[in-house]
């Protein structure tokens, strides 16, 4: 069993729930509740998000990342490409208008082929997380934290697919369903310690146009997993209304 540290409200008094600590740890304008001004435990987890999302930033920043796309965009592989540039500009101006406009993308639009970019930082004997590498493998006791990438505004839900075909829910942290999520780069809060299993496991990401639930979620998983032989790493994706990002990563003592 893995466990998840999901800034729970403490037991001594009714704490801020996770998205109002995200709230006051990113969103330095607005005015800090009462509770806060007087709780050193929600202050202290307030310093902690801010702490996590600074040495993220640090690891990744974004103008590298930015001037990395857009040099990828310069290259095309062939010439009649650009004939197609015209209607994708279009189509993708279309899309952004959508967003924009309705908070969402309507049902008729699908998000197939814009998947979600999934990154896991990975924290060892109490180091700073830095970003996993598919060829290290993960160990009991490490303690994962999740950065992702949307494409779009959409819903995310984020699940673990163990050898034995169970599935535990990583994203989000409190409640069973997917969350809405702004397009863009997003440090999920919480963290998830390794248990003692050994083996392959699955790190599944799905955004969606419209929450899913926990019970879809699982119930795809599976039945993933049945079709693919047990074998996790014949599983590509997730038969959902949505994209998927998929980690496989080996667990040793």
């Amino acid at each position: 069993m893995k466990t998840i540290d999901s800034l729970e409200p403490h037991a001594a008094a009714p704490h801020l729930a996770a998205w109002a600590l995200e709230q006051a740890a990113f969103a330095p304008d607005a005015a800090p509740s009462l509770h806060l001004q007087t709780c050193q435990a929600c202050q202290g987890q307030v310093a902690e998000l801010q702490r996590q999302r600074a040495a993220f930033l640090t690891a990744r920043p974004a103008r590298p990342f930015i001037v990395h796309v857009q040099e990828r965009a310069s290259h095309r592989p062939f010439p009649w490409f650009r004939f197609l540039l015209p209607a994708a500009t279009a189509f993708a101006l279309v899309t952004v208008l959508l967003v924009f406009v309705g908070g969402q993308l309507p049902d008729d639009v699908s998000l197939k082929g814009a998947a979600p970019q999934l990154r896991i930082l990975v924290s060892r004997q109490g180091a700073e997380a830095t970003e996993w590498a598919p060829t290290v493998p993960l160990r009991e006791g490490d303690l994962l934290k999740f950065a992702v990438t949307l494409p779009s505004d959409g819903f995310l839900f984020v699940a673990n697919l163990d050898s034995q075909g169970h599935v535990s829910r990583y994203f989000p942290t409190e409640g069973r369903a997917s969350q809405a999520l702004r397009r863009g780069e997003h440090l999920l809060p919480g963290s998830v310690a390794l248990d003692a299993v050994q083996g392959d496991e699955l790190i599944i990401a799905v955004v969606s146009n419209a929450a899913l639930t926990e019970a879809q979620v699982s119930s795809a998983a599976s039945k993933a997993f049945a079709q693919s032989g047990q074998r996790l790493e014949a599983i590509e994706a997730l038969e959902l209304p949505g994209a998927t990002a998929i980690k496989l990563h080996h667990k040793t003592p």
